[in-house]
């Protein structure tokens, strides 16, 4: 697969077509300031697996950036080119191109590192990038959506691709490119640069990123040492009581929709499957939430 000529993206300077994992790779990733496309989607508040606060105590060294890939990351890796290849066999119409690190010439320190690039018949560009998932994938998923816009406005790209395998299946997700929102983007980059830069952390969210970030950043315990929590503590006593009646009343719904749904396997809201009964090992059933597309 031949590389993309640089002349053809005019909004931004290819910086090296660097190794995934090699230094220089890394270098390029870890400069102070600079943004990717792996970034954006925390910063953004959509990656559910990293919140801006988990990034920002990284981008600032007070947490080890390093992740050990699982199983899944090894996979998409290595899945990557054959993925490119069967998108290629599909499309004979367009001319699939690999190529590397980009910047963007409007602000250098926001970053590109698309899977690949093709051209269509009438020479327009179309952002591709290759996704492994375990579950079945019907659109595209918002924090891939915020890559891929991320990309595409960097490289004055107008249309994009997502190519994955999903749930064993392989699938193609178009997605054409938002101005207002890479606006948008860029301006949550510019404000989280500042937060790096002056040691600000981002706002408070509730996801299980930041709750694991918080922990790592306080991992000793002084048995001595007591902290008036005040209004702080009043919150959080709130919030737990009302967390145990919301648990109650779920735990009756649960019991209230097993009991309606009898032998029935799913159970439905206006003819769309939204709940199912199963089993483990052949034990009583418990309810399961369906997948979004089932």
């Amino acid at each position: 697969m031949q590389e993309l000529n640089t002349s053809l993206i005019p909004s931004a300077t290819l910086l090296g077509n660097f190794e995934n994992g090699s230094e220089a790779w890394h270098e390029a990733r870890n400069e102070p300031g600079a943004i990717g496309g792996s970034d954006i989607g925390a910063i953004a508040g959509w990656n559910r697996w990293e919140s801006a606060i988990s990034k920002w105590a990284k981008k600032t060294g007070k947490i080890d950036d390093h992740i050990e890939p699982s199983h899944r990351m090894r996979m998409g890796t290595k899945f990557e080119d054959d993925l490119l290849e069967i998108f290629q066999e599909d499309h004979p119409e367009l001319e699939v191109l690999t190529t590397g690190t980009w910047a963007w010439n409007f602000n250098p320190l926001n970053r590109a590192n698309p899977d690949a690039v093709a051209i269509d018949e009438n020479g327009e560009l179309v952002l591709i990038e290759v996704k492994f998932a375990g579950d079945n994938m019907y659109e595209i998923p918002q924090s891939y959506k915020g890559q891929m816009q991320w990309y595409m406005g960097i490289l004055g790209i107008k249309r994009g691709v997502l190519v994955a395998c999903a749930g064993s299946n392989y699938v193609e997700l178009p997605l054409e490119f938002d101005a207002f929102e890479f606006d948008t983007l860029c301006l949550l980059a510019d404000q989280f640069r500042r937060y790096v830069e002056n040691d600000i952390m981002p706002d408070w969210d509730g996801s299980s990123s930041t709750y694991e970030t918080i922990r790592a950043l306080h991992p000793d315990i002084d048995s001595e040492q007591s902290e008036e929590l005040g209004d702080l503590g009043i919150h959080l006593s709130n919030a737990y009581a009302e967390l145990q009646e919301v648990e109650k009343k779920y735990k009756e719904l649960q019991s209230r929709t097993l009991d309606a749904m009898g032998k029935a396997k799913w159970g439905e809201i206006e003819g769309q499957k939204v709940i199912y009964r199963t089993s483990r090992s052949g034990g009583s059933p418990y309810l399961a939430w369906a997948k979004k597309g089932k």
